[in-house]
């Protein structure tokens, strides 16, 4: 986490078409403390000095990624192969296709470092938490009890304490480094004038949405 360079991707690769993520959860997702900052500044020198602490100097780590799923996901994966690899660890980026991806990651049989997208659909941060980060999580490759017990407790407190639990779900995932949060890519499907839009946290495009100015 320390040895990425998330701006640096941004401003280079992307050409500033993304905005940096302080989650794994949109800002437009409700229900939990989305001012908070749930990232790590890049930081090279303890980047340098975690993998020398942990024994990691120059053994081999696979790191896999989706080859076409995304805009630029290969050549982000590249990028942050290299930045990895400044921190001293030595990592070999597989990019592949996405159906062979995705059935390893749903078969829980993915490597201990690969890049992928998160979305949420549901509007609430407890489907998309499942989803990747728990034991049992269709596409997780996590595991953590604790995690598994604060989700499971974010059903059983009232409404408004469900932002404070996710909130310390985020913090868990930050402190293990269970997942490092990028940015949020900005898409250009069509530039016109004259039209009034706004973009949706799901990704959806609907027409009754938008109107002439």
């Amino acid at each position: 986490a320390y040895a990425i360079d998330r701006d640096a991707i941004i401003k280079g690769l992307l050409r500033g078409y993304a905005v940096p993520a302080k989650s794994i959860l949109s800002p437009g997702i409700p229900e939990w403390p989305s001012d908070k900052d749930f990232t790590r500044k890049p930081d090279l020198e303890k980047a340098k000095a975690l993998v020398k602490e942990l024994g990691l100097e120059g053994r081999e780590i696979v790191m896999r990624t989706s080859s076409g799923r995304y805009p630029n996901d290969r050549e982000t994966a590249l990028a942050i192969g290299a930045q990895l690899q400044k921190a001293g660890l030595n990592i070999k980026v597989r990019p592949e296709e996405w159906g062979v991806f995705f059935e390893d990651l749903k078969n829980h049989k993915m490597s201990p470092v690969y890049l992928s997208g998160q979305g949420n659909v549901w509007l609430d941060p407890y489907p998309q938490i499942e989803a990747f980060h728990t034991a049992k999580g269709l596409l997780s490759a996590w595991s953590d009890p604790k995690v598994d017990e604060l989700l499971a407790k974010s059903n059983e407190v009232p409404a408004d304490q469900r932002s404070a639990v996710f909130g310390q779900i985020l913090e868990r995932l930050h402190e293990t480094a269970a997942a490092v949060p990028l940015y949020a890519q900005q898409i250009l499907y069509g530039v016109r004038s004259g039209v009034e839009w706004k973009p949706r946290p799901d990704e959806q495009i609907l027409a009754f949405e938008m109107k002439k100015k």
